[in-house]
């Protein structure tokens, strides 16, 4: 690939934390509640842009070293101080992208209460790494399906009997001066969080290329081939509008199973379609020179191995899932 249309870092960085919050429904925009509380205090700490863009993307990413839907649910729930190693395991993830350095180190800490070290809040960005913590213990504690405004009272209590051991003073005080507008908790639990962040966030205005993920050792073919699998070979796919010159062999493979399982497998909205309609709208998109041929007809050809292998492989995961969300119910 010699070229790469760049795109929205926010918007990129959102993406990602979205479906990293996909796991289950307890969990569904913990990240960006978490990355919108530490945005609003941030500012209200007037801290310089560079520093509140770090902070901003630490908290978007911060469960980033969680890798599993059990250790997902584990630190959701987790009350006593045990979160595991994925604070950790997140700093070395983020460190692999230059651009996330101070991010790296504040995902690092955030789970390092302020008695533990009494630290001098203004170093080492001790200040980012308590308001991540303040950002996270709080969106934790809200109660999912409860109106926000009748737990407001509750949880600013809760937040402030931890003022001065497992949190910094500096730190509630931020948060008693921007929790007071009742649109510090409508808009922190919105269901258009995604475009208020999107729009009002840092860096709206920073593109980058497909290449800034290739830093992440042994992913620059999987970030190549998974940016590609909506595009076209007659260049009419999105986002890069790549032609067919510009598509390796990967990528066109990613192209026909993306299709492939979108149309035969199990939707929430609706069933999967038949063997007949997969194949007849494969072999349409290859037909009008949007899909490869050859890897149409490989498809089609073995199809009944490719399917039962494919559904083996969801069933399985759908038990394991089911099983984890009973289990946390």
């Amino acid at each position: 690939m010699e070229r790469y249309k760049p795109i929205s870092l926010l918007n990129l960085l959102l993406s990602l934390s979205e479906a990293m919050d996909l796991a289950g429904p307890e969990i569904v925009q913990h990240q960006q509640r978490t990355a919108f509380i530490a945005w609003e205090l941030g500012r209200a700490a007037k801290l310089q842009e560079a520093r509140l863009e770090q902070l901003f993307y630490a908290a978007l990413l911060h469960d980033i070293g969680a890798l599993s839907v059990e250790e997902k649910y584990s630190i959701l729930h987790e009350t006593g101080g045990e979160f595991g190693d994925h604070a950790g395991r997140g700093e070395v993830l983020l460190r692999k992208l230059p651009f996330l350095g101070d991010a790296a180190t504040i995902v690092g800490g955030h789970h390092a209460c302020w008695d533990d070290h009494k630290c001098n809040i203004p170093e080492n960005l001790n200040l980012e790494r308590q308001i991540l913590l303040f950002a996270d213990t709080l969106e934790r504690s809200v109660i999912r399906g409860a109106y926000i405004l009748f737990q407001q009272k509750d949880l600013t209590e809760r937040v402030n009997k931890m003022s001065g051991t497992v949190l910094h003073p500096d730190v509630v005080e931020l948060f008693n001066t921007v929790s007071v507008r009742e649109e510090f908790w409508l808009d922190m639990t919105s269901r258009r969080l995604y475009p208020l962040l999107l729009n009002s966030g840092p860096s709206r205005r920073i593109e980058v290329g497909i290449e800034s993920l290739f830093p992440i050792g042994g992913l620059q073919q999987i970030a190549e081939w998974g940016a590609y699998h909506h595009e076209r070979l007659d260049g009419s796919g999105y986002p890069f509008h790549c032609k067919a010159t510009e598509l390796s062999i990967g990528a066109r493979i990613m192209m026909v199973a993306d299709i492939f399982t979108a149309t035969a497998e199990d939707r929430p909205y609706r069933k999967g379609m038949t063997r007949e309609e997969v194949s007849k709208i494969l072999k349409d998109f290859a037909s009008r020179h949007l899909l490869e041929k050859r890897i149409v007809d490989l498809v089609v050809d073995n199809y009944q191995e490719i399917y039962s292998f494919t559904h083996q492989k969801q069933d399985a995961a759908r038990a394991f899932y089911e099983s984890q969300f009973s289990a946390n119910s």
